[in-house]
C-alpha cells in the first residue's frame, strides 16, 4: 500500500461515510448495513425526496450537520460540502445494461412505482421506455450522480466533459465497489471505514426477472444508446474495485469466503430455534444470531 493509499484509509476511517446510492446496485441492503454502523441521531437517509431533503438539510445548523456519521441516498457528488467536518465517499456501480434492465423490470413490479402505470399502458418494453425519456435514471445515471450534474442536465445531453468529471470524482472515492462482487465490496468498506456487523439479507431484490442475454435486440441497443458513458464509467470503476483487492492481497479471498459462510447461518432460519422471521420480530431474531456466530468466532458483536 502507498503513503497516499494509506492516508485515504486513514480519513476514511475518521470521516462521515456518504453513500452515492445509484438506483438498482444493492443500495438498499447496503443501506440496511449502513444504518447498524452509527446511532440513528448520526445518520441522514435521503428518501424518495431527496431535493426537498437537501433543502431542509441546508436550513439546519452547521453544528447539527457536524453530528453526521452517516448519510446515504440517491444523492450526487457534492454533499460533502454540506459536512463541517471530514467526509469520504462510497458507492457501488453496475453493468449498464444489468442495472437499466433492473430498473424497468422493478417499476413494472412495483405497483407503488411513479412510472408503473406509464409501463403498464404506454412503455411497455424496455426501448420503449428509454425512447420516452421519461425519466433519467436510464440515461447514463452513474455519471449523472458521480459527475455531481444529476437532474440538471436534460436526457441524452451529457457529454464526455461529464464523464471525464466522474472519473476524477470516483478515484477520490474511499470505496467503489461493484453490485456482483457486493460481499469483497462490503468488507473493503469495513477496512475502510472500520465497520463492523456486515451480516444481511437480500432487501429490494427483483424476483424472477430475465437475465439480460434474453432481452431483445432492439432493447439492448436502446439501452446502450444512451449509456455509452456510464459504460465507460463501469469498465474504470471495475480497474479502481481489481486494483484495491489486490492491495489486500492473497488472503482476501479466503477472508471472502469466511465472511459468505457466516453470512450464510446468520440467514439460515434454523439458527432461530423455531422462532418466526417475519414482521417486528425479524431485526431482533437477526440480532441474536449475529451476537451468537460474534461470541463463536470471536468477532465484535454488532450494534444492530
Amino acid at each position: 500500500m502507498s503513503g497516499q493509499e494509506a492516508r485515504t484509509q486513514a480519513h476514511a476511517a475518521v470521516a462521515a461515510a456518504i453513500f452515492v446510492h445509484i438506483p438498482r446496485t444493492g443500495g438498499t441492503t447496503l443501506n440496511d448495513i449502513l444504518s447498524r454502523q452509527c446511532r440513528p441521531e448520526e445518520l441522514v437517509a435521503l428518501g424518495p425526496e431527496v431535493q426537498d431533503a437537501l433543502t431542509h438539510l441546508r436550513s439546519t445548523s452547521k453544528e447539527e450537520r457536524a453530528r453526521i456519521r452517516i448519510a446515504q441516498g440517491h444523492v450526487p457528488y457534492g454533499f460533502h460540502e454540506l459536512i463541517p467536518g471530514p467526509a469520504a465517499y462510497l458507492t457501488l456501480l453496475r453493468e449498464p445494461l444489468e442495472r437499466v434492465a433492473s430498473f424497468f423490470h422493478y417499476v413494472t413490479q412495483e405497483n407503488q412505482h411513479y412510472l408503473h402505470d406509464f409501463t403498464s399502458l404506454e412503455a411497455t418494453t424496455l426501448k420503449d421506455l428509454v425512447e420516452s425519456r421519461a425519466t433519467s435514471t436510464v440515461d447514463n445515471f452513474q455519471v449523472r450522480l458521480l459527475s455531481g450534474v444529476w437532474y440538471d442536465v436534460p436526457f441524452g445531453e451529457l457529454g464526455r466533459e461529464h464523464l471525464d468529471r466522474a472519473l476524477a470524482n470516483l478515484e477520490t472515492f474511499a470505496v467503489v465497489g461493484l453490485t456482483e462482487r457486493f460481499d469483497e465490496s462490503l468488507l473493503l468498506m469495513r477496512d475502510a471505514f472500520g465497520w463492523d456487523d456486515l451480516y444481511y439479507e437480500r432487501l429490494n431484490q427483483s424476483k424472477s426477472r430475465r437475465p439480460s442475454s434474453a432481452l431483445a435486440q432492439d432493447d439492448i441497443d436502446a439501452v446502450m444508446r444512451v449509456n455509452e458513458l456510464d459504460a465507460e464509467l463501469y469498465r474504470s470503476g471495475r480497474l479502481l474495485f481489481k486494483r484495491a483487492v489486490r492491495r489486500r492481497g492473497p488472503g482476501f479471498a479466503s477472508e471472502v469466503e469466511a465472511f459468505r459462510q457466516k453470512n450464510r447461518r446468520v440467514r439460515h432460519p434454523s439458527m432461530n430455534r423455531g422462532r418466526p422471521w417475519s414482521g417486528g420480530s425479524a431485526r431482533a431474531a437477526l440480532r441474536r444470531v449475529r451476537n451468537r456466530i460474534a461470541d463463536s468466532d470471536g468477532l465484535p458483536k454488532g450494534r444492530g
